[in-house]
């Protein structure tokens, strides 16, 4: 017991020394006002306007991607109904002569092929073909890259049909050609529903079906389908016409980047009828099909109390997956279909979605945590320190001896007046431990500068983000900021460098891969500016648009990029002297039944390659159909220096040669129309010069194979 009440006396003792009250003091102030600082935001609700705004951003992602996606359903892909009259008319009597249907019909089919832009286009008729009952006479035509549209159909695939109509057309067959369209349990849905509606109405886009994925065919592609009966003038039911789409390209119109660089992206719904589950429809690349189970209904919590936000359960991810989703309105009321919907469905990992709210409550937490840890250790250290002067004093005066010379009072005054200004010393580092908690937000790493200046002063104000978003250095940052004229001169030259089909985007100098974004706001007596880091975001836009414009085959523009850079030199007025050039290969086609097409695309590689010597002088080179190639030269002072260039490349063919299988080597022939332009001259637009130098190659290849012809010279003009 005696021990038991010494420890305590000895704790009564150290809690009221002046080290441990003052580092008391300090802690304890510390803490409330960190505390204080996290309650007030978490009542001014500042976590949850974050956590709001996260799935706000998500469901007006999805949903704007949704408008898209049923805009392409609803309005393009569906335009055919002109076309579909036209066909009707066209229909013989029931028994008639269905041969000379389907040859009248197919021009009107191909054109709507072109026309939707999908991936194929069909008739399909009730009448049997030969002795099994599934098979049905049929038409149908397939074009699986519907961006490159040519004028000679050479792009086109014949999958279903007469035999005779693929040679008319000069239409290659399908590897899964048939002379018939087999109807199977996999695949007759798409057929069947339009026909045992079509007794409903005799308007047959009120009887439109969108199918489900499937297969034509086992070694077929998966495609969905929009199919409509097909009346004949009488208004009898004779079959069906439709659109497909291939689930690959379909999948193309919600890339997973959409919603996050590491997210899952979209998936499609469908539920059949008002009471069933909504389960997978469509599952857009591998990762998705390992996470979600295509064969299982979605099970989905709703997000306090969201109608639009739902946790996704029965999945296979690590983390939580939150859903978005909006109903693709595909089918007006009173329809046949109407109780089938399909869903645009968003999926994204709860780590991204919310990360900015983790990363403020993760803010939150550390700050309080390091202002305890600071507040304590600095307490600690002021207090021991300024304890101790006081403490030897207490000791010093213990030790003297009664009969010593006093002389306290003066030496206690003194102590006294040294605690007062450590006090103030503590204070300043109290100040600077509260300040830590705005330190410590500032180490968010968010790469975004904001500036400052005012018509009255010549200082700018900026945010220490400035210095590194602009790649100063410290002392260009200062020297730029003290000065305002220095500083808006800066921001002038970086404007200069726009990029293009960006707006207040610029690069921040020619030689570097750094793009940031400028938004400016005046007042009357300011400006007030911010600068983001949209580097990444740029890097991103440029490859999609590379992608875009680039010949899969070749690696040079395809048609459409080729068309739009010409368009923009010419409406820039800027060509001087130059020339449009269009070449054909003489002998592709040969080498393609010779050899086959992977020599064939060879030749044509080759060919690009040799191109290559337009593009090195400052030329636009692109590729504008299976073996014809276009090429446009500017900016040159003469012809004579276009004339050299071209008769350059005609010697490089002759000196190249390509290596067939069986040894042998062959040279490019290659013909060409050439279109001498001087923008001195009349006005010129691209589509007649694709014309005159059209003409020209014709001139060329029945004239002159193997060498090039001017529009001008076929006149009987010069440059």
């Amino acid at each position: 017991m005696r021990k038991g009440g010494c420890a305590v006396k000895i704790f009564k003792r150290r809690r009221n020394s002046i080290k441990y009250r003052f580092t008391a003091f300090v802690l304890a102030l510390i803490i409330f006002q960190s505390t204080l600082l996290s309650l007030t935001l978490i009542a001014g609700g500042v976590l949850k306007e974050s956590k709001s705004n996260a799935f706000k951003s998500f469901d007006q992602t999805v949903s704007n991607r949704k408008d898209y996606i049923q805009m392409e359903m609803n309005t393009r892909w569906t335009n055919f109904d002109p076309y579909v009259g036209q066909i009707s008319a066209l229909l013989p009597k029931e028994g008639g002569d269905t041969a000379l249907f389907f040859k009248e019909a197919a021009p009107i089919v191909i054109s709507i092929l072109r026309t939707t832009m999908t991936n194929g286009a069909f008739i399909i008729l009730e009448e049997q073909a030969g002795e099994n009952p599934y098979n049905r006479k049929a038409i149908y035509f397939r074009d699986y890259d519907p961006l490159l549209n040519d004028e000679t159909n050479k792009d086109l695939y014949y999958v279903s049909g007469s035999y005779d109509i693929s040679q008319n057309m000069q239409i290659p067959l399908d590897l899964s050609w048939s002379y018939s369209l087999e109807l199977t349990d996999d695949n007759k849905s798409f057929y069947e529903k339009p026909i045992n509606n079509s007794y409903l109405s005799k308007n047959a886009s009120h009887l439109g079906y969108w199918s489900q994925p499937f297969k034509l065919s086992p070694e077929d592609h998966e495609i969905i389908t929009y199919t409509m009966p097909l009346f004949d003038s009488l208004k009898n039911t004779r079959g069906i016409i439709g659109i497909e789409i291939a689930v690959a390209d379909f999948n193309k119109l919600f890339p997973s980047t959409d919603l996050g660089q590491r997210a899952l992206g979209y998936l499609i719904g469908y539920k059949a009828s008002e009471n069933d589950e909504i389960r997978p429809l469509i599952l857009n690349g591998a990762f998705q099909q390992r996470i979600i189970d295509e064969n299982n209904d979605l099970i989905l919590q709703a997000v306090d109390g969201r109608e639009d936000i739902y946790l996704l359960n029965d999945h296979n991810a690590r983390d939580n997956l939150y859903v978005n989703m909006h109903k693709i309105r595909l089918y007006d009321n009173n329809t046949p279909f109407e109780n089938e919907e399909w869903f645009l469905i968003g999926v994204v990992e709860e780590k991204d979605l919310l990360s900015f709210f983790t990363k403020m409550q993760n803010i939150l937490i550390m700050s309080l945590v390091l202002s305890i840890l600071i507040g304590g250790i600095g307490g600690l250290f002021i207090s021991k320190s300024m304890s101790r002067p006081i403490i030897n004093l207490a000791n010093e005066v213990l030790d003297k001896d009664d009969d010593s010379p006093k002389g306290y009072a003066r030496t206690g005054y003194q102590e006294i007046d040294k605690l007062a200004k450590a006090i103030e010393d503590a204070n300043e580092k109290l100040i600077e431990s509260s300040n830590q908690i705005s330190r410590i937000i500032d180490l968010v790493d968010m790469p975004i500068a904001a500036f400052e200046y005012k018509e009255d002063e010549k200082r700018v104000f900026v945010t220490d983000q400035l210095q590194e978003l602009l790649m100063l250095s410290y002392q260009e940052k200062e020297a730029k900021v003290s000065d305002k004229e220095e500083f808006k001169a800066m921001l002038s030259r970086i404007m200069n460098n726009s990029e293009p089909e960006e707006e207040h985007v610029y690069q921040l100098k020619p030689e570097t891969e750094k793009w940031i974004k400028i938004s400016i706001k005046e007042t009357n007596k300011s400006v007030m500016g911010l600068i983001v880091d949209v580097t990444k975001e740029i890097i991103e836009k440029n490859k999609i648009k590379q992608d875009r414009d680039q010949d899969s085959l070749t690696e040079i523009y395809n048609r459409a990029a080729f068309a739009r850079k010409v368009n923009l030199l010419i409406s820039e007025n800027d060509i001087s002297k130059g020339a449009f050039l269009m070449l054909d290969l003489d002998h592709l086609k040969p080498i393609n039944d010779t050899y086959g097409h992977i020599w064939g695309d060879k030749y044509i590689k080759k060919t690009a390659e040799l191109l290559s010597i337009f593009s090195e002088a400052g030329g636009i080179v692109g590729r504008q159909s299976g073996d014809e190639f276009l090429v446009f030269l500017y900016g040159f002072s003469s012809c004579k220096q276009i004339k050299k260039l071209v008769d350059s490349f005609y010697d490089s063919l002759g000196q190249n040669t390509l290596d067939f299988p069986d040894k042998e080597k062959k040279r490019i022939r290659i013909s060409a129309g050439l279109v001498w332009i001087d923008k001195n001259g009349s006005q010129i637009t691209y589509q007649s010069l694709l014309n005159k130098a059209d003409m020209a190659l014709y001139a060329a290849k029945n004239h002159r194979k193997g060498t090039w012809i001017s529009y001008d010279e076929k006149d009987k003009t010069s440059c």
